[in-house]
């Protein structure tokens, strides 16, 4: 903003400090970074949320000028034909973020007795520990884990799949949560 002289417009399609799903390891790193998202809301021109509760908390760390955008999907992403769905197995997937609060464990205790040809695939990786709780559940040999990808690549992978797994919390400041795979998905 400063160097080119022109608007500097902030967009938050999830909350910063306010976000319940993000960790803080240390004492003060929250408040340190509620200063620099004050900060930044203070400097910027413009700021776009993705819903109200988010615009709601980015007014109250003193943001002026905020517009709710809402999350939805792009048709042009769905432009080309859909990949096959795997004939051998039925696949379900998950992509995107996997944080700390979720978990797959009681998912795949009601998948497990569904035999060999159910599979989990998780597109964006997966923590150790629920690699564990799925080996738990006896799945391991159904679980599939790809690694982050890019958004055209996640989009096939939506498409090649029998069912899509959403997985979000619940508890103070979830209301601001509407994930754009939720959209994604239900295209």
């Amino acid at each position: 903003k400063r160097e080119f002289r022109i608007p500097a417009v902030l967009d938050f399609r999830d909350a910063w400090t306010t976000n319940p799903g993000r960790p803080y390891r240390f004492p003060w790193q929250r408040p340190f970074e509620r200063g620099r998202e004050r900060g930044l809301l203070a400097a910027a021109d413009a700021v776009s949320a993705a819903t109200e509760p988010i615009a709601r908390d980015l007014r109250a760390a003193g943001a002026s000028r905020v517009v709710v955008i809402p999350n939805g999907y792009d048709e042009e992403d769905f432009a080309e034909p859909a990949p096959p769905l795997p004939e051998d197995v039925w696949r379900i997937t998950y992509v995107g973020n996997f944080y700390a609060s979720m978990t797959l464990e009681p998912l795949a205790r009601a998948l497990a007795p569904l035999g060999p040809r159910v599979r989990l695939r998780v597109v964006g990786g997966l923590p150790e520990s629920q690699r564990r709780a799925v080996a738990r559940a006896g799945m391991s040999d159904r679980l599939e884990v790809v690694p982050p990808v890019g958004h055209p690549e996640a989009v096939r992978e939506i498409r090649s799949s029998h069912a899509l797994l959403l997985l979000l919390w619940s508890g103070p400041g979830t209301d601001a949560i509407h994930s754009t795979k939720t959209f994604e998905y239900l295209r």
